[in-house]
């Protein structure tokens, strides 16, 4: 079941369906707003008539499914979860995003140590982990040794200058 507090936007006005969940009592962003930036990360790298889950949620349950996905027993800024089979996204689902608004908040105001743009705002954190989530879901990975490391660093810093304008703020409920 669904808890009442629990918000569910979806955005089809847009190339992209992009799904927005939040069950957050304490942080807020506007779903529009989140629907249409991640549209318009998907239409940069050229992604159109697919469809993307998003759900924010709060450190808790970010550490459980980092325990249970990734076996590390930690809160995480953002998790990707592809429906690629293999190096092809097939179908048009490509995947769901889970983002702890809280760790967003936190890392706004902290340099990144691995090459990517310190933010130094909530709006502009945000808009990097979500493209950050965005680019594993297109077959990005960060750990398969530097050079991959670096590609995917480069396009995060591309989509982050075309696009961090239009994902919104975190806000206080």
């Amino acid at each position: 079941s669904i808890c009442p507090r629990r918000r569910m936007i979806i955005m089809k006005r847009v190339k992209n369906s992009i799904f927005i969940s939040d069950s957050l009592r304490t942080l807020f962003v506007d779903s529009g707003s989140m629907c249409r930036a991640f549209d318009a990360v998907l239409r940069e790298m050229g992604v159109s008539g697919r469809q993307l889950s998003v759900t924010l949620v709060g450190d808790h349950a970010m550490r459980g499914l980092n325990r249970e996905y990734r076996g590390v027993d930690a809160t995480t800024d953002v998790l990707s979860f592809s429906m690629a089979d293999g190096e092809h996204v097939e179908g048009e689902m490509l995947g769901d995003i889970v983002i702890s608004l809280p760790a967003i908040v936190r890392q706004s105001t902290r340099p990144h140590l691995d090459g990517r743009p310190t933010t130094g705002t909530t709006q502009r954190e945000l808009a990097l982990m979500s493209i950050h989530g965005v680019l594993h879901l297109l077959g990005f990975d960060h750990d398969r040794g530097e050079r991959e490391s670096a590609s995917m660093i480069e396009k995060e810093r591309e989509l982050f200058e075309a696009t961090w304008r239009v994902f919104p703020a975190i806000r206080q409920r």
